[in-house]
């Protein structure tokens, strides 16, 4: 009985680990028999029976990875696959924003007359039916994507940002002035804020052009999959980029996340999907104006300094990077360890963030 009930408790440790791939009914069938508990354990749950019988497949540890780009627990397979780095605009005629909500990880940064642009890094494997409004190209965006070896998805650029884009081999080029088959304009919206893709139409734009399995190298470090607790007392991070550009994240403990406001407004995908994070990362860094129209160019190798937000706390942090890799965020004891999920990264230029502490008493 002893071994019955240990044997038990170790197969729900299983289950509670993959609790998005098993069905609920299914995970009652598996506590209330022993013998297929047992197969659980041994990696041979599964089932060939037909009629009324219910065809099974439960993961097991080996079924799954830590997807590199935010640490989820993902199905084996498509191993290290190189993400979809999708420029998504952020002026107001654009708004509200598609697909921003799916996307593994945000780099937002200031362009020209104090807007701010997004590039999505999206992992090649997840569903989004749209994404946009897709703007142009700048210098510094090129220079992330490269790093993660992506698929640069964007309209058209500056000069800078298209001559680099020139130089740069780790980088797949998805300009829509040259592959027009693979986005679309919509009707409801003026252009130029009317371009979209989706993952389908991104994926099609693989396989159509044999490019293949296409690999990133490993960056971020995550923590191990642990239930979710919150540590901090931060109430909310305030982002300075000006105007209707400001942005605040209010901590929400209940669900250990941060959830993202702008211009005073929670911010929301077209279809309603709220934007939140488990990691915000603000970068601090330089601006330099290149032309008469104001467009930037933004320090990005090197190092500067980083505060990071998870759980509720705050940490100071670096953040360092050399030419052709990664962005990387190191702590006094090393690299910075973020939460399994979303990551936003706030670069700042000439201002700083604001922390709001909550008042308990």
């Amino acid at each position: 009985m002893e071994e019955k009930r240990h044997t038990e408790q170790k197969i729900l440790d299983v289950i509670e680990k993959n609790r998005s791939r098993v069905a609920v009914g299914f995970i009652l069938l598996l506590v209330g028999s022993i013998g297929l508990l047992y197969s659980v354990l041994s990696g041979k749950t599964r089932s060939t029976q037909t009629g009324s019988e219910i065809n099974i497949e439960v993961p097991t540890p080996s079924d799954v990875r830590v997807r590199y780009l935010d640490g989820a627990l993902v199905p084996t397979g498509e191993e290290d696959l190189a993400p979809f780095a999708v420029m998504v605009e952020n002026y107001p005629d654009a708004w509200p924003l598609s697909g921003v909500s799916k996307a593994q990880v945000v780099i937002e940064a200031p362009v020209e007359g104090g807007i701010t642009r997004f590039m999505l890094l999206i992992d090649p494997v997840t569903d989004v039916s749209e994404i946009g409004p897709i703007r142009s190209a700048r210098p510094y965006y090129v220079e992330y994507a490269d790093s993660w070896h992506a698929f640069y998805t964007h309209v058209g650029g500056s000069p800078e940002g298209l001559s680099l884009i020139q130089t740069k081999d780790n980088l797949i080029d998805i300009d829509q002035f040259r592959y027009g088959n693979t986005f679309w304009r919509s009707i409801l919206r003026f252009a130029p804020h009317n371009v979209y893709t989706s993952m389908e139409l991104l994926r099609d734009f693989v396989t159509t052009n044999g490019i293949g399995d296409k690999r990133t190298p490993l960056g971020w470090q995550f923590s191990p999959h642990e239930p979710d607790t919150s540590l901090g007392n931060i109430d909310r991070i305030e982002i300075p980029y000006g105007g209707i550009y400001d942005v605040t994240w209010e901590y929400d403990a209940k669900e250990n996340h941060f959830v993202r406001y702008q211009n005073g407004r929670m911010q929301e995908d077209k279809d309603g999907a709220v934007v939140t994070a488990k990691n915000v990362i603000v970068m601090e860094t330089e601006a330099e104006v290149l032309d008469s129209v104001g467009r930037l160019k933004l320090r990005t190798t090197g190092k500067g300094d980083a505060i990071g937000f998870q759980n509720g706390e705050q940490y100071q942090i670096e953040w360092q990077r050399y030419e052709d890799e990664m962005i990387q965020f190191r702590a006094d004891e090393g690299q910075y360890t973020l939460l399994p999920g979303t990551t936003w990264v706030e670069i700042l230029t000439d201002e700083k963030a604001t922390v709001t502490l909550r008042d308990d008493s």
